[in-house]
C-alpha cells in the first residue's frame, strides 16, 4: 500500500524513536578463493524485539557433561533504507550484552525493514 510521503514519513520518525540498540552486518564476500564474513554496515540503529525462546533442551558438552541449552527468536526493526539481506550474520548490541546470529528473509513495510533473527550466541 502506497501511503502519502508526510504520512510514510511521520511513521518512519515515530518508529526511529525505538531505535536504541546498535547492529553490525557481515556478509560473505569472496576474497582470492574464499568466502570470508566481511562487515558491510557498522553502528547501524536498530530496535532488536523478544519473540519467544524455545523449551530448555539438554546439549552434550563433553563426555557425561551436558548443559542446558535454550535458543532464542526475535526480530530486529531496521530504517527502510538499511540493506540486511537473508543469511546475513548479525551482531546486535543490545542492553549491555552482544547478540549473534543469523538473518531471517527481510520484510520492508511503508515504516521500518523488519528482519527475524535467531540467536546462537550471547556475550
Amino acid at each position: 500500500m502506497k501511503l502519502p510521503d508526510g504520512i510514510r514519513l511521520s511513521g518512519q520518525k515515530a518508529l526511529s524513536a525505538l531505535y536504541r540498540d546498535r547492529a553490525t552486518v557481515f556478509r560473505k564476500q569472496k576474497k582470492a578463493n574464499l568466502l570470508e564474513d566481511a562487515a558491510v554496515c557498522q553502528g547501524l540503529k536498530c530496535h532488536l524485539s523478544f519473540n519467544r525462546v524455545s523449551p530448555i533442551k539438554r546439549q552434550a558438552l563433553f563426555h557425561r557433561t551436558t548443559a542446558a541449552v535454550s535458543e532464542g527468536s526475535y526480530t530486529i526493526y531496521l530504517p527502510v533504507d538499511a540493506d540486511v539481506r537473508m543469511g546475513d550474520s548479525l551482531l546486535i548490541f543490545h542492553c549491555g550484552q552482544f547478540f549473534r546470529g543469523v538473518a531471517g528473509r527481510p520484510f520492508r513495510s511503508n515504516f521500518c525493514l523488519a528482519v527475524p533473527f535467531e540467536e546462537w550466541e550471547i556475550a
